[in-house]
């Protein structure tokens, strides 16, 4: 799965061999004759270095190579070398620039400063180990020799140090920052000697700034942290200040690990504000190893998406939403091409991945089936305490009503209680990661005594877990954290001793005892709490509490437990967490709870790792506070112990972006060795699910970064649910099995709002509730969702959307013909370099098949060789090689399984069957029908005729073939897997019933043996090579994936073409078009139009409608918008929206292009809408036709659908078909990976 197949061959459509002369030959090589032992993997190719100041030891995407090298290759041809010209503007010899950056620095540098002297951002999306530091103060360097003001945005203030006393001095630049401001209140830089060297002003002096709205005079450097903006507008008196400042003062915003600033938040609006601000006359460089972690984050990096002229950033966007993994790989391919990212790594080819499934996994099972017993019964308990809650809220309702409207305002009236349901999630990773804490200390046990370093990585610390317990359950905790104690806290928070550890059990008590309490506002602000004291209540309280008892202690603070169980044995592990608390387990059996020694230190997190580097402290701990900025990697330049690291993964971090970042603290430049990690398995169902969140983030990630959904981080143990298919899986499991949804504690909305939910609501549901029920049932629940999505997925490749998937064809193809299929013509003086320029083509490829036929004969043998093993089968009847008692169940069993289908919300079998939309009942008698005709005809021999993709019919014959075994799986078509063979080819494909079924496609009455014709096709197959054709959509590939979305038209693909000049093999993205579809259908799909002066010369010229409808059709009584050249007025052209509010309210009450009384001053287009039959319609002067326009288009996101017979006559002078094609144009035609 993925966009790329495993590659059969690496061939990357630009080297940088064929690009960059070297000193000889015309090619780098190796200084001194060293050998490179970089390996060449599936993902990865080695980086080869334009500049020559050392020899490149890292790996660049294979996806993003060829575009990189030729932004690079640019770059020379208009600069000269390139380590002369950032030698030249850095103000240094190639001598000085050797001493201080290597190779992959300075090519980054170069093209930072081409990318910036074009005003354009620049995204550099170096993993971790490559070396950003250094290329951050070069641009701060750089940006100061420019006049700008460099402004340091990172996400914590130890990193000002790194920045200026390491990064800025070791490159020699350290006494031109002299007026460096510091906006941290609490931060300050030290210096090699560890004496401060800079500090923030006083408060007085940072005000006066803020009103003067000036930088400090001279001031040449500006640090401060994401979470100094991270308030709303006006809130926020430091990004109010930088985005006022720099609309008069340039700025070069610096955004290390710009992640932070990406998203729907504060500090993304109040970035975007400073680079808005700044557009004119200032930079913006974009940092981070994890920059865009999917559509949502695209916001921020406006600077750096390409603009065309059919679209602007917010429709970029929004495409990039609809079709996320395979538009993300085509934007950062889009972005690399325009010479805007340079994207590097370490050599990842002898990284050891591990997953170790635990000793304990038996145990494990038995301890999950108690806690889900418990997750079950206090889900229903807070559940019966949520049902009174919602009586009291209508009683306060009532009375409400009773008090005079006047004397009702500020009166707040509610009832609430604790939804157990929504801390599942957390309460469920808690559990995890203190069943594996013994296998954790195993493990990090067992590689201590390898001589090895362990990295013990964990997301929770559990301090707000412990600070909940204490503050509440323990009288000296109460008295120190009251308001008046602050200062005592810190004093004699130490004496906090208990009896007994606080153990996972304590957690679940604490929760059972919130479960129990109602919490009541009444009047102006007052509360009261109350117990729930009914006698069944309490029964089922105290039942609970009885399991929770009888539960295994487990530690609830996992961080203590594995320290103190390592000083048991001799080791010592350091820490860097964040947090405040700590626990020391006390040989009495009991605890003591104290605050952390360096508690608020923050250059605690230097001394910590230090010793750890030089073999003091001989296990790290990491939580995502430590997942910047450090270096923990087996390196002489960070200290003396180079023993091999090894990273035990007891919790993955919930946001990707800080996985991976902590995964590069011991994956770093200089390493003598490579790291390995390890993930412990826990054997349980449960843990799928924090799995699978890792890697639908991580092909989030991998296509916005890389672009290549694939990943060499994706944990391929893991299933893979957490998208969109199955999410739809998840969404007809629940619906069809309401017992199900109850037991897992799941309300399901009406079945007419069930499409209406948020983004994998189902999927995120069922995945997170499923540890309710005990371990067999979860795997139960995990095999029949995993059976529904590949249904789904079966059915979606059938009808070519796959939305998980890109094929991928080596044809090696020749271009035939091209001619413009959507948008304009481009002009003669050559193809644009953005893909978003241009026009989608419809561009006809020849290549050849080399065919290697099966005969009837051989096809024979296959089914007789296979035969004795598919009649082992219990199911399978070894006289007929069919499957009667599947075919009897079924039969016997029909009304049962219809009746047991039909949804609660139909009052019998009758009403469901008769409904007219689709249900549970009509596709379960559907399947049972198709599989009634075709079931008897199942056995090894069978045959189905299906057509290949050039639109041929062809027999395929089932030379093997597994039914399933239980009963309850007889109707999961996708649990039938046939293997068959096809004329022409000599493998065989895999295939499932569900495919069959979902395409309309029967097993035919005769058997091979006995099927004449399908044996004469096999016998008369072609052999050798064959030439074929094949149509693709390509060119503005954005625009063609959105045809494809509305009209189906074929399905995404990655082929191989021959480019003329060079003779090699290229890969291009482009839509396969459908052999079924013919050239006249093609020809009637109506075009998406954004150009305003189109869509003018088409109702002003040519006198035809234009609509919103995607089909064109301006007369259709739902068309969201439509206008019409007026019949009765010469002067007007008819604007008509639904009449109905939900549908065209949104323009006939929108007050600047509707007279609305009160609103005048808001008009731009004032129009007067009328009532005709279902619509509403105004007149509009053709004067203000073009602002109108414009507004609908620029401000509303309008897209306007024209038919192919209205835009022909406007472009009769289009070139339709370039019959000797120009040559495949790796800049644009269609992207070449």
């Amino acid at each position: 799965e993925g966009v790329l197949a495993r590659r059969n061959e690496r061939e990357v459509t630009i080297r940088a061999d064929q690009l960059v002369p070297s000193s000889n030959t015309g090619g780098p090589n190796q200084e001194n004759g060293k050998s490179d032992d970089r390996s060449e993997n599936e993902y990865q190719i080695p980086y080869v270095a334009f500049s020559k100041v050392s020899d490149p030891t890292t790996m660049i995407p294979a996806n993003l190579s060829g575009v990189i090298y030729e932004a690079l290759n640019g770059i020379k041809n208009r600069r000269g070398d390139i380590d002369e010209y950032v030698g030249h503007e850095l103000e240094l010899t190639v001598a000085q620039l050797k001493e201080r950056f290597v190779a992959e620095q300075v090519d980054a540098l170069a093209m930072i400063f081409d990318a910036q002297d074009s005003r354009k951002g620049f995204l550099l999306a170096d993993r971790m180990g490559v070396g950003k530091g250094r290329v951050l103060a070069a641009a701060a360097v750089y940006a100061h020799s420019k006049g700008q003001v460099p402004v340091f945005f990172s996400v914590t203030s130890n990193l000002f140090t790194d920045l200026l006393e390491r990064d800025i001095a070791d490159i020699g630049f350290r006494d031109r920052f002299k007026n460096v401001l510091i906006l941290n209140g609490d931060a300050k830089t030290l210096d090699a000697n560890g004496n401060v060297s800079v500090k923030p002003p006083p408060a007085a002096r940072l005000n006066a700034m803020f009103s003067e709205q000036q930088l400090p005079r001279g001031t040449d450097l500006v640090m401060l942290t994401y979470s100094q903006v991270s308030r709303e507008t006006g809130k926020s008196k430091k990004a109010d200040f930088l985005a006022n400042v720099a609309t008069h003062t340039p700025l070069a915003l610096l955004l290390d690990e710009s992640h932070n600033a990406a998203g729907e938040s504060f500090t993304s609006t109040n970035i975007q504000r400073m680079i808005d601000a700044n557009s004119q006359h200032g930079a913006v460089l974009y940092a981070s190893a994890t920059p865009i972690k999917g559509a949502k984050n695209l916001a921020v990096y406006s600077k750096i998406l390409p603009a065309g002229v059919n679209v602007d950033p917010d429709e970029l966007l929004r495409a990039v939403q609809a079709d996320p993994l395979s538009l993300q790989e085509a934007l950062m391919h889009e972005i690399a091409q325009q010479g805007s990212t340079v994207c590097r790594s370490l050599d990842d080819s002898n990284l050891q991945m591990e997953f170790r499934l635990s000793p304990r996994a038996d145990q494990h099972r038995a301890v999950a089936d108690q806690f889900s017993y418990i997750m079950q019964a206090m889900c229903y308990l807070s559940g019966d305490v949520a049902k009174i809650v919602d009586e009291r809220n209508k009683e306060f309702e009532k009375e409400l009503e009773k008090i005079p409207a006047e004397e009702r305002e500020g009166q707040r009236m509610t009832a609430t209680s604790l939804n157990f349901a929504s801390r599942l999630y957390n309460v469920n990773r808690q559990f995890l990661m203190a069943l594996q804490a013994d296998d954790v200390l195993e493990y990090t046990i067992g590689e201590l005594k390898a001589d090895k370093k362990p990295v013990i990585t964990i997301q929770a610390t559990g301090e707000s877990l412990l600070n909940d317990f204490v503050g509440t359950g323990n009288e000296a905790a109460q008295e120190l954290t009251s308001d008046a104690g602050k200062k005592a806290k810190k004093q004699t928070f130490n004496d906090v001793l208990l009896d007994k550890p606080i153990t996972f059990s304590d957690l679940l008590r604490k929760y059972l005892d919130r479960i129990s309490y109602i919490t009541t506002q009444t009047g102006y602000g007052n509360y009261t709490v109350t117990p729930c004291i009914s006698d069944e209540f309490i029964e089922s309280r105290n039942h609970i509490a009885r399991m929770i008892d009888a539960f295994p202690e487990l530690p609830m603070t996992p961080i203590d437990y594995l320290r103190t169980k390592l000083q048991e044995k001799g080791y010592s592990m350091g820490e860097v967490s964040g947090r405040s608390l700590q626990v020391d387990y006390l040989p009495t059996g009991g605890l003591r709870i104290y605050k952390r020694p360096d508690a608020g230190d923050k250059t605690a997190v230097n001394r910590i790792v230090k010793s750890f580097n030089n073999g003091d402290t001989d296990v790290l701990l990491l939580t995502g506070a430590g997942s910047t900025g450090l270096s923990a990697h087996a390196s002489p330049s960070v200290g003396s112990d180079i023993r091999p690291r090894v990273m035990i993964k007891l919790e993955l971090q919930a946001a990707i972006d800080k996985e991976v970042q902590i995964g590069g603290r011991i994956n770093r430049r200089g390493q003598v060795t490579p790291p390995t990690y390890l993930n412990p398995l826990s054997g349980l169902p449960a843990q799928d699910r924090l799995m699978m969140m890792f890697n639908a983030k991580s092909r989030n990630l991998s296509s916005s970064s890389e672009a290549n959904r694939d990943s060499k981080d994706i944990i391929r143990e893991a299933p893979d649910l957490l998208n969109v298919v199955g999410d739809e899986a998840a969404r007809t499991l629940l619906y069809d099995n309401r017992e199900l949804a109850g037991a897992l504690d799941i309300t399901l909305p009406e079945a007419e709002e069930s499409h209406r939910q948020g983004p994998l609501w189902y999927a995120n549901k069922l995945s997170s509730r499923i540890s309710l029920v005990p371990v067999a049932r979860q795997e139960s629940i995990y095999a029949e969702w995993q059976s529904r999505f590949t249904d789904l997925l079966e059915r979606y490749k059938a009808e070519g959307r796959n939305p998980l998937e890109v094929k991928v064809y080596n044809w090696k193809a020749h271009r035939v013909s091209r001619s413009v299929f959507h948008g304009e013509p481009q002009s003669a003086d050559g193809e644009s370099r953005s893909m978003l320029e241009m026009p989608v083509y419809l561009t006809t490829l020849r290549y050849d098949q080399v065919m290697t036929p099966l005969n009837a004969s051989q096809v024979d043998m296959r089914i007789e060789a296979n035969r004795s093993a598919v009649n082992l089968h219990p199911m399978v009847d070894p006289v007929s090689g069919g499957v009667p008692d599947i075919t009897h169940y079924l039969a016997n069993q029909r009304e049962q399984l219809l009746r047991d289908s039909v949804a609660k919300r139909f009052n019998s079998l009758e009403q469901a069957l008769a409904d007219k939309e689709p249900n549970a009942a009509k596709e379960m008698a559907a399947k049972l029908d198709w599989l009634e005709t075709n079931l008897p005809r199942l056995r090894v021999g069978a045959v189905f005729y299906q057509n290949d993709i050039h639109g041929n019919e062809q027999p395929n014959v089932v030379v093997r073939f597994t039914p399933p075994s239980k009963p309850e799986h007889f109707t999961r078509l996708s649990e039938y897997t046939l293997y068959t063979v096809q004329p022409g080819h000599d493998s065989m494909d895999l295939r499932y019933l569900s495919s069959l079924q979902t395409q309309s496609l029967s097993l035919q009455r005769l058997d091979f043996a006995r099927n004449s014709v399908a044996r004469e096709i096999f016998d008369t197959a072609p052999a050798g090579v064959i030439p074929r054709t094949a149509r693709i959509l390509d060119g503005n590939l954005f625009e063609a994936v959105n045809i494809n979305l509305r009209q189906h038209v074929g399905h995404k693909i990655v082929y191989t073409a021959i480019n003329p000049d060079t003779g090699k093999s290229e890969k291009h993205h482009g839509i396969l078009v459908n052999s079924g579809i013919s050239d006249r259908q093609l020809e009637a799909i109506p075009e998406r139009v954004r150009d305003q002066q189109t869509l003018l010369r088409i109702l002003l010229e040519s006198e035809k409608p234009i609509a919103t409808r995607p089909d064109g059709d301006a007369y259709h009584k739902d068309t969201p918008l439509a206008f019409f050249p007026s019949s009765g007025r010469a002067s007007a052209i008819v604007m008509s929206v639904p009449a109905e509010k939900s549908k065209g309210g949104r323009f006939y009450t929108d007050p600047v292009i509707s007279r609305i009384p009160g609103k005048e001053d808001q008009n731009l287009i004032p129009l007067s809408f009328e009532r005709s039959v279902n619509r509403m319609v105004a007149h509009v002067q053709t004067t203000d036709l073009p602002a109108l326009l414009d507004y609908l288009v620029t401000e509303r996101g309008a897209n306007f659908y024209v038919r192919a017979e209205h835009l022909k006559p406007l472009r009769e002078d289009r070139t339709n078909t370039v019959q000797q094609a120009p040559k495949l144009n790796s800049n644009a035609a269609a992207l070449e990976l």
